[in-house]
């Protein structure tokens, strides 16, 4: 054998062919891994102000901000508690009530939220409790028409009757 062949020996096409597909192998995995972060850098950049909107939104919605105060008492020495609020949310206004350590309804009994005093009265709505004996009703009102009355109660009523029934909780309308 001469010098020259046992310096370079000849290669077996099996083993140019395992590096030629193992170069190819490793450039295809080059360009994915390239791709996946050019990806990646543009959802960041991106994803970014889209989740900033959305979080804008959130606290627009989910953060009311809370314009006045009424502690809604119990009668009749009971541990019912209540509270209700008027609130901005949205750019406009509600009330909201809130009970809580009612009893549950029985037949065709509701509970009744309703503002009185200066010689009227307004009906804001009836509902049931829920299992936890919590009641919660919110509907559009502003602070004038609020204003317009004394107090907020909520009474337990026959169903289809306004106005009369137990009083179950009062809160008196500062102003």
């Amino acid at each position: 054998m001469s010098d020259a062949a046992a310096e370079n020996p000849p290669q077996s096409p099996p083993l140019d062919a395992i590096r030629r597909r193992r170069r190819w192998l490793i450039a295809f995995a080059g360009l994915a891994l390239a791709t996946i972060a050019s990806v990646a850098a543009v959802q960041l950049l991106t994803g970014d102000e889209k989740a900033a909107q959305r979080d804008r939104a959130l606290d627009d919605t989910a953060r009311p901000v809370v314009l006045e105060r009424v502690d809604l008492e119990p009668r009749r020495g009971t541990s019912r508690r209540g509270l209700a609020e008027l609130v901005r949310r949205d750019g406009r206004t509600y009330l909201r009530m809130i009970a809580a350590g009612l009893a549950r309804n029985i037949g065709d009994e509701v509970y009744q939220a309703s503002l009185t005093g200066k010689g009227e009265s307004r009906v804001l709505g009836s509902r049931t409790v829920d299992s936890k004996g919590i009641f919660l009703g919110q509907t559009e009102m502003t602070s004038k028409e609020l204003h317009a009355f004394r107090r907020i109660e909520l009474r337990i009523v026959g169903s289809g009757t306004e106005g009369s029934g137990r009083l179950i909780l009062r809160g008196k309308i500062p102003g």
